[in-house]
């Protein structure tokens, strides 16, 4: 009776519970940013930019649409994101520590909807604060804090043997539970014998030592995209799918198989030969590659993983590590002194740019060379970003100094690859294509994307686009350097004999590797092996890299030495790379002054201006230039920008200067009278101030009143330079970027008016790094290159042979003559004429003789690629576009193509980066697998469905490459595939092949008379044809005639031979009474479609002949008289012409032709029947 009113009572409460609680919160996806991004208001480009968001910043997906994502970000707003900017990321396990409430957002403020007891397991989704977002039931999440839960990966010791689990640190204690062999526990501390650990239920409890040991985990690298599966072995189902470069925790080994557990918290096994092991010794694990850091403070460097450890070195704020290893919380590290040693890892900075100098060069004290040189650095020293400005980047050195360097004189680390030999560059992806240059051991080049196993690069040093073969340049060029006095074996194995003994640092080339071992070569030539963990990576990421003696870092106060020479002979600059004569126009930094007062400095010299920091009173500053009442400062550390003299006790100054030639009137309204006016930066007397008007007192003592907007209080105008002589121009531009009109060619002329975005200009010269401009209103001035894009006018093609006249007019002068397909670029438009330069001669063709030069789509040809702002490889990267992305290009400039992209915005992209259509459409006719490779083999990528089309973008033998729905690039077998082709044409006369359906496209190739080809597709009057196997374009159609392929039948089982001729390699066979559509015929053999995909040729004896009797001629061809070539001729007949086909005789017809009804004899092969 009691049980029975308890559950009566249970329900009860369970049923107001439910009544009362709300419905669970929807559970969003994790999203990890994997670039830098803007956030915006809305789905699309056009919106407004109301955030930014970092590499690895992971976010909340709340929904999609289209090509965006709505996302929450780290400080709770909302915004939209580019979806090819960020990854989903899988979800951490999480132990709850006590019973805890969820609530629906990460704070206590949050009402609560359910509580989670102790000892549960959950996933965590994502994190802010001290919270976690945890899922409860698939499809529903809730928050609670961090306090009450832990998370599972901190599962760190494995049970070796049955033993008990006591209630205190004592083998005399309440026993709470026994733990079989194999568990995982959580470790929580130490005592004595006795470690404290967390059971899976939530209960903590105590553990002797003896039945448990540390979980042993290496960490292990993919080479190769490949499957994790669920067993040992290829028969088991697949749990996840793992790319190249993710790092996996090795558990366990079998046969030659690895048990892992990958970063999302997924076991499973993986095969030996998808992986490469890391280094690792204990619980020490060492880097692969090289990993630059930074210090993010003054911070000491200890001879081992502690503060228990001696102190061998103290590194300023800001200098260049290098991370070789790790253990706990503690990082082991390379400096630049190629000395090692341990930092913690909250000391370091990970996020850091690295740049690289491409040639020995000057860092100077400020953006321009008439700042003073503060060093010299040799070529490859490698340097960390910290902003930009004018052409120049502010930089920290390898010490931690501050300095900058133009930008023409560095390249991202992570734009460069190194040969790792002597080797060829070669202007195509094989060893058939002509060798462009040898680079040397060590000489980096630019990375531009990858064909296969061959680099695209670009030389750093003239630029050249070339290919080098993918196993001859590696991501670093940093040699390895011996960490101490070490043996080199003759073997890999210290039982081989010792050939030698290396001291300290020695410099070290790795040939191979095994487990254990590195192969090296020596200075002098000869190789040998030492052991992996005597040796380590170079600071210096190219080879032959040197330090001088007196090269050290900063210890107890010292100033670091930063004397450093390279033996690579260095390219020298003719720029800012040296010049001995530029030390005269250093600019001199002794001027100096402490600050009074606390002051904001400012990036511009006005009160209006961003605030870059507060500089509190007795901060020593130095002066560089000053401009009206304002200095333009360094502080210490290296931060320019803008302070007001009164910074240093200087009272504000009575002196205006007119902004532009103004009245000066009798008082403070436009209702008084003139009495006076002002030049421009004529200086004036300050006497008094009434709203927004100042009392002045003129040059000839006369005053009167002027309005505030009409003068300047802070600025004095340079003196105009008049030696600057600008660069002729003449072109159309645009401005990126709310900018301003200056007087002269440099931040530091006045100003003469704002300018908006999308404002059009007209470039009338150029002088370095600005443009000399007209506005509409007729006002010219100087605008920075950075804030315009040239608005290239289209491009004309002839459609005539044209005359070039003197003026816009056909009475006028003709002073050259355009060819027919001929393009080029107007500079000026004038009632139905276009100005063009041609052959160096300026003139005017008439519109009715061209017209604007259309392009047809292209298609990324390789597996990832930039788009840039502007027709230039070191411009600034708008976006990353996949292989087989169909771009629409809009312009072109010299070897770019100006393009819009799939999601609206645009671009510019280098032409060798993308290809036209090469080959046809292609169906699917039954249900296939598509494959990462073409081979069955490979890892598969996905399923199509019959019906479905897809552009063909390449052709392996008997597979098709393709670009799925999804934008991963596939393979799929021949078999599977029909081509979209309407027939085959033969040409008439010889032909222009042009890149589109019109005159209006440009010329590719000139098809020759008699050639046949495969028909593609039609628009309007222009048919789309295939050439040579992977070249396509588009003919008029009265250029060609249609072969009207008719279906044939076999009429016994025969072979299909690779091409015509019974002498090439079989491909397949043809059965009896199997039907055919030929797609070409070539003398007596047709062209056919095998049942297997395969094409090849057949013999027409094979299939029954055609009914119909009209037929025509595929070349020219003779009539005779009789079936004899030594007979009369009757005519010459051209290619296609019509025949009647009267009577047959051995290898002749007897034929008439449609048109004159001339009768006579023909040879067989040359009629298409």
């Amino acid at each position: 009776m009691r049980t029975g009113l308890i559950r009566i009572m249970a329900i009860v409460v369970l049923t107001i519970v439910a009544a009362c609680s709300p419905e669970f919160i929807d559970q969003p996806d994790r999203l990890a940013i994997s670039a830098d991004t803007n956030v915006r208001s809305g789905p699309g480009m056009d919106y407004k930019i109301i955030g930014t968001l970092k590499a690895g910043t992971r976010i909340l997906l709340l929904a999609s649409q289209n090509d965006w994502h709505r996302v929450e970000m780290p400080d709770g707003r909302t915004g939209w994101i580019f979806h090819g900017v960020a990854r989903l990321v899988g979800s951490e396990k999480v132990v709850i520590m006590r019973d805890t409430r969820v609530r629906r957002g990460p704070g206590d403020e949050f009402s609560a909807f359910a509580i989670v007891k102790k000892g549960k397991q959950l996933d965590s989704r994502g994190e802010r604060g001290n919270w976690y977002l945890v899922d409860l039931v698939p499809g529903k999440s809730g928050w609670i804090k961090k306090s009450d839960a832990e998370k599972s990966s901190h599962r760190n010791l494995t049970v070796t043997m049955s033993a008990k689990v006591h209630q205190s640190p004592d083998i005399r204690s309440k026993v709470m539970i026994n733990v079989n062999p194999g568990s995982e526990l959580v470790y929580l501390g130490k005592q004595g014998e006795f470690y404290q650990i967390r059971l899976s239920g939530g209960d903590t409890g105590w553990l002797h030592e003896s039945a448990v040991k540390p979980i042993q985990e290496r960490t292990i690298r993919v080479k190769e995209k490949t499957y994790v599966r669920r067993g040992a072995n290829v028969g088991y189902g697949v749990s996840d799918t793992v790319d190249v470069g993710m790092r996996l925790t090795l558990l366990a080994e079998k046969d030659n198989w690895y048990e892992v557990r990958t970063p999302t918290g997924t076991k499973g096994w993986i095969y030996k030969d998808f992986v490469t092991t890391i280094m690792s010794k204990g619980e020490l694990v060492a880097e692969e590659r090289p990993v630059f850091l930074m210090t993010n403070q003054d911070c000491n460097v200890r001879q081992g993983w502690g503060t228990n450890w001696q102190r061998i070195d103290r590194l300023k704020k800001g200098t260049l590590v290098m991370k070789i290893g790790q253990k706990d919380d503690w990082l082991r590290v390379k400096m630049p002194n190629e000395k090692i040693g341990w930092i913690r890892q909250d000391l370091l900075d990970f996020d850091v740019t690295v740049l690289i100098t491409l040639l020995e060069c000057n860092i100077r004290m400020g953006y321009g060379t008439n700042f003073m040189i503060k060093t010299r650095v040799p070529g490859y020293t490698p340097l960390v970003r910290i902003s930009e400005q004018q052409g120049w980047t502010r930089v920290y050195l390898t010490d931690s100094e501050i300095g900058w360097i133009r930008n023409d004189l560095f390249a991202p680390l992570d734009s460069l690859l190194f040969a790792n030999q002597d080797c060829n560059v070669r202007k195509g992806p094989s060893t058939q294509h002509a060798r462009i240059k040898r680079i040397d051991y060590g000489t980096p080049v630019y990375y531009l994307g990858k064909e296969k196993n061959w680099y695209k690069i670009r030389l750093v040093d003239n630029r050249e686009i070339g290919y080098i073969r993918d196993d001859l340049l590696n991501q670093t060029g940093n040699e390895f350097v011996a960490n101490d006095r070490i043996n080199v074996y003759k073997g890999a194995s210290t039982d081989y004999a010792v050939i030698g003994t290396l001291p300290v640092r020695t410099r070290l080339k790795k040939m191979e590797q095994n487990e254990n071992f590195f192969r090296v070569q020596l200075d002098d030539g000869r190789d040998g092996w030492v052991e992996k963990d005597k040796v380590s990576y170079s600071f210096y990421p190219a080879p032959n890299y040197r330090l001088s003696t007196g090269t050290g870092s900063t210890f107890a106060g010292q100033t670091a030495v930063t004397s450093i020479a390279s033996a690579t002979p260095a390219v020298v600059s003719s720029g800012d790379g040296y010049d001995s004569q530029q030390t005269s126009a250093m600019k001199d930094l002794s001027q100096k002054d402490v600050t009074k007062v606390a002051i904001n400095l400012r990036t511009q010299p006005d009160t209006s201006s961003s605030i870059i920091t507060n500089i509190p009173p007795g901060n020593t500053l130095y002066q560089i230039k000053q401009s009206g009442e304002w200095w333009e400062v360094m502080t210490v550390d290296g931060t320019y920008g803008w302070v007001h003299q009164m910074a240093f006790g200087t009272p504000a100054t009575k002196t205006l200067y007119a902004a532009t030639a103004a009245n000066v009137r009798y008082g403070p309204s436009t209702n008084y009278r003139i009495v006076a006016t002002v030049r421009k930066g004529e200086m004036l007397t300050r006497l008094d101030k009434r709203d927004n008007w100042y009392n002045v007192r003129l040059p000839d003592n006369s005053t009167g009143w002027i309005r505030q907007d009409l003068v300047d209080e802070y600025r004095i105008a340079p003196t105009i330079d008049h030696s600057i002589v600008p660069e002729p121009a003449y072109s159309t531009a645009i401005t990126v970027a709310e900018t301003k009109l200056y007087d002269g060619p440099s931040y530091s002329y006045p100003i003469r008016r704002n300018i908006h975005i999308n404002t059009i200009v007209t470039i009338i010269g150029r002088y370095q790094k600005w443009s000399q401009v007209e506005l509409n209103d007729g006002t010219t001035g100087w605008i920075a290159n950075d804030d315009i894009r040239e608005k290239f006018h289209s491009k004309l093609i002839a459609v005539n042979d044209a005359d070039v006249r003197a003026n816009a007019a056909t009475q006028s002068e003709v002073v050259d003559r355009v060819k027919k397909g001929e393009f080029f670029r107007p500079f000026e438009e004038k009632n139905g004429w276009f100005r063009i330069i041609h052959h160096e001669k300026t003139g005017w063709i008439s519109s009715r003789d061209v017209l604007k030069l259309k392009y047809p789509p292209v298609y990324v040809n390789t597996e990832e690629v930039n788009i840039r702002r502007l027709p230039d490889i070191n411009s600034k990267k708008i976006g990353i576009e996949k292989e087989g992305a169909k771009l629409i290009p809009t312009d072109d400039h010299e070897r770019w193509l100006f393009v819009r992209l799939p999601r609206g915005d645009r671009g510019w992209i280098h032409k060798d980066l993308v290809n036209r259509q090469k080959y046809p459409w292609i169906k699917i006719v039954r249900d296939a697998e598509v494959y990462q490779k073409p081979t069955a083999g490979s890892i598969l990528r996905g399923r199509v469905t019959r019906g479905e089309k897809y552009l063909a973008l390449d052709k392996n033998d008997n597979w098709y490459k393709m670009a799925l729905r999804s934008g991963d690039i596939a393979w799929i077998y021949a078999g599977f595939v029909e081509e979209e082709v309407l027939g085959t044409q033969l040409l008439r006369d010889d032909s222009n092949l042009r890149m589109g359906p019109g005159q209006d496209y440009e010329i590719v190739s000139q098809v020759k008379k008699g050639q046949q080809v495969k028909w593609l597709a039609k628009e309007g009057n222009w048919w789309q044809i295939q050439i040579n196997g992977n070249l396509t374009g588009w003919i008029r159609a009265e250029e060609a005639k249609e072969l009207p392929m008719k279906e044939l039948t076999a009429n016994r089982n025969d072979v299909a031979y690779k091409l015509p001729g019974t002498n090439h390699p079989s491909v397949g066979r043809v059965v009896k009474n199997q039907k055919f559509t030929p797609l070409e015929k070539q003398g007596s053999w047709y062209k056919v479609q095998l049942a297997n995909g395969v094409i090849g040729w057949v013999h027409s004896d094979v299939f029954d002949a055609p009914k119909s009797r009209l037929v025509f001629t595929l070349d020219v061809a003779t009539l005779y008289k009789s079936p004899s070539t030594s007979s009369s001729v009757v005519q010459k007949i051209e290619p296609a012409t019509d025949l009647y086909i009267l009577g047959s005789e051995g290898n002749w017809y007897y034929v008439e032709t449609k048109n004159e009804r001339l009768r006579g004899y023909l040879r067989k092969e040359l009629v298409f029947e």
